[in-house]
């Protein structure tokens, strides 16, 4: 036995782990999944390229895919598609043994390839775990299952859990902040075809001087919701048409009346979705990825600083076909596959000094339906440092960040 007790029927809520140790069984678990040297530095050289040494890379190699660490458990974040994870189990008995695999996750099918294993004292094997989604797997749903291994004496259990995403994938956020330049990423696919994208580029659009009395006890997301302005909170309605790629709404030290001054940043969406940035200063920054058409309310709060408080809100809703000066396009691959991963890209010219863009790819799925989008910001102004950190809805995934 795996030594792991206490799972009930295959599932894994969040709360608990794969079960209780009982550490006899684990004295003897027949089959192991090991990990060494080779394994970390392979998977760092995939999540953190720039903090391993490049001759580790070279010699080592890199992970085609973070779930492909050899771990015991088997987790798919986001999947598009089928997707193919590869394992390998080392017996660590006294015997030859034969090994029969059983896998099943709820509403997903499930493939072990070899669904056999004969292995050697010591020896390895690699396997692959084919996951498929099928027209009842929910999406944006943690579904779970297990995987085992069992020679008649030992079972070694793998617990596994899936989530279908969007038939594309891709970044959340890109920035940059040149006049002229490019960002290549990774997308994944879940369908095979030819991939197609809309783009959209804005420069910001600059709201009125705004005067407000602080006030830290009001809550901004309350107020926001009622959409009655208060001496502490403006409420700006704002109406996003269909086709937006990314609604972006944003504050700056720089268009606010003090240094010291603490404003905060509210969204909420025709659904009632809240999105607030709340930081110590009034650099804040909310947006929407993919909004639902309707009425929005933007709100700012005087948090703290001196009376009278002003701002200035920044805006930018992007959406497909618009343009402004220079040249912005995005690169696509000519054909992607189920459960793939390809190249993709922006590519910007001409831009003007000191100024500050948004702009989008929105991804079409193989029936030319929105299902993905990365916003990126350039930054033209001098001396501006690249920064990425904004609380996001993506209404095509409904996760916020």
């Amino acid at each position: 036995d795996d030594g792991l007790t206490g799972m009930q029927n295959g599932k894994l809520p969040w709360s608990q782990g794969a079960g209780f140790i009982a550490p006899n069984k684990a004295i003897d678990p027949g089959l192991v999944y090991d990990m060494g040297k080779a394994d970390f530095v392979r998977y760092q050289c995939l999540t953190q390229k720039a903090l391993v040494p490049a001759a580790d890379c070279t010699t080592y190699g890199t992970l085609d895919a973070t779930y492909n660490l050899n771990l015991p458990s088997i987790t798919l974040g986001n999947m598009t598609g089928p997707t193919v994870v590869t394992r390998s189990v080392t017996n660590v008995g006294t015997s030859s043994a034969t090994y029969q695999s059983t896998a099943s996750i709820s509403n997903v099918g499930v493939v072990v390839t070899p669904s056999s294993l004969t292995l050697s004292p010591g020896q390895t094997k690699s396997f692959t775990v084919t996951v498929t989604p099928s027209a009842a797997t929910p999406k944006f749903t943690w579904q779970y299952g297990s995987l085992s291994w069992s020679d008649s004496v030992h079972t070694v259990r793998s617990p596994m859990q899936v989530n279908l995403g969007t038939a594309i994938t891709g970044p959340v956020d890109q920035a940059a902040t040149t006049l002229s330049g490019s960002r290549t990423f990774t997308i994944r696919t879940g369908f095979a075809g030819k991939a197609t994208a809309l783009k959209g580029i804005q420069d910001v659009t600059m709201g009125p001087v705004t005067s407000l009395t602080k006030n830290a006890n009001v809550d901004i997301e309350a107020a926001c919701r009622l959409g009655n302005a208060l001496p502490s909170v403006a409420v700006y309605p704002v109406t996003i048409p269909a086709g937006t790629i990314v609604a972006r709404f944003a504050l700056r030290q720089a268009d606010v009346s003090g240094a010291s001054d603490d404003n905060d940043l509210t969204i909420i969406s025709p659904d009632g979705t809240a999105i607030t940035s709340g930081s110590g200063t009034s650099k804040e920054m909310v947006q929407v990825i993919n909004p639902v058409a309707g009425g929005y309310k933007v709100c700012v709060q005087a948090y703290a600083g001196t009376n009278p408080m002003t701002h200035k809100l920044s805006s930018w809703i992007v959406k497909a076909g618009d343009t402004t000066a220079g040249a912005f396009n995005v690169l696509m691959p000519s054909t992607v596959y189920a459960g793939g991963a390809a190249t993709a890209g922006m590519v910007w010219s001409g831009l003007l000094s000191g100024h500050r863009y948004v702009g989008g790819a929105q991804y079409l799925d193989g029936s030319g339906v929105v299902a993905a989008a990365t916003p990126i910001s350039i930054d033209t102004t001098p001396a501006t440092p690249q920064e990425i950190d904004t609380p996001t809805y993506d209404s095509k995934r409904g996760v916020s960040k």
